[in-house]
């Protein structure tokens, strides 16, 4: 039964795109939840003022942390047999260090400069579809021993909750091996976490992935989001955009103004034409193309914070 289950999930992914066959594996990546990150007061922050986990000290001042996602990273692989990606984020950050100290962004102990923010690696190297992020929480109780976690499945273009599986109330046990404790309670409410997840694949295989954008223009330009193009107004020449490519022509425009447009909810495909995986910055490629030619003759430049979310700014040429 588990089986025929996770073959059907499967088969959400492939699907025909002009009459050929592409399949696409959900990806996942493990990692310290948020919560566990500021409960453990492991938080970078930046020269703007946010805020995120600060992982580097999260493994290296809790190695249990370690040690759980790589069995749980196993788990998975044992389970389904490599019929989906997953990758913990200790291992991605070790191959974007090499990377980095190749290009000359960093040194050879990993340390990136000011310009290239841990911020900003998390943001943009967090490419999976979805983020398994874990809590855990351990407490001795006299000779026995409290156990309390939480794996939650993020859809990493939306940041909207998944799928999640919880045991808050505790595990009392004389056991030591949590590891293994967490293991148990995995496979014991696998097919349910994995129903959400079906769902939650077939939902964006149909409806698109929802992305946001923020539009802005620059100030040394002498039009904004009011000019009229042809009678229309560019900020409903980007909605009607927007009505013709995103999926089923879905998007929401939160606020407006002659100088910023946020728009949020815009559904964008799973894969391009070419079968390729889709993302903010990708789509928003297509804007580009389209307002940096005639008669709007602007110049796009494109920013990309994650998947799911790109600013579009807007200049003179």
């Amino acid at each position: 039964m588990k089986t025929k289950i996770f073959l059907f999930i499967l088969g959400l992914i492939c699907f025909s795109l002009q009459g050929q066959q592409a399949l696409r594996k959900p990806s996942f990546m493990l990692l310290p939840s948020e919560s566990w990150c500021y409960d453990n007061k492991l938080v970078l922050t930046d020269e703007s003022g946010g805020s995120n986990c600060d992982y580097k000290r999260a493994f290296q001042e809790n190695p249990n942390m370690e040690l759980l996602l790589s069995r749980i990273s196993s788990f998975f692989q044992d389970r389904f047999n490599g019929k989906f990606l997953i990758k913990s984020y200790t291992g991605g950050k070790k191959t974007q260090e090499s990377r980095n100290v190749r290009a000359g962004l960093s040194n050879s102990s990993g340390e990136l400069s000011k310009s290239n923010e841990d911020t900003d690696f998390i943001k943009n190297q967090i490419d999976t579809d979805v983020k398994l992020e874990l809590s855990y929480w351990f407490v001795k109780e006299g000779p026995k021993n409290s156990l309390k976690f939480k794996l939650d499945a993020i859809d990493n273009y939306s940041q909207e909750p998944v799928a999640s599986i919880s045991k808050m109330g505790g595990i009392s046990t004389y056991d030591n091996d949590y590891a293994r404790l967490i293991e148990e309670e995995l496979n014991n409410n696998m097919d349910n976490f994995f129903a959400r997840l079906d769902q939650y694949f077939e939902e964006v295989q149909t409806n698109g992935l929802k992305v946001s954008y923020d539009f802005s223009m620059m100030e040394k330009s002498d039009q904004n989001f009011e000019t009229e193009f042809n009678g229309d107004e560019l900020t409903t020449i980007i909605e009607d955009w927007f009505t013709v490519n995103a999926v089923r022509g879905a998007f929401r425009l939160e606020s407006s103004s002659d100088q910023e447009l946020k728009f949020t909810e815009v559904r964008v495909p799973v894969m391009d034409e070419n079968g390729r995986a889709m993302s903010a910055d990708y789509f928003a490629k297509k804007i580009k193309k389209h307002f940096e030619a005639a008669p709007y003759n602007f110049k796009i430049t494109i920013q990309r914070s994650g998947l799911g979310y790109s600013r579009i700014k807007f200049s003179k040429k």
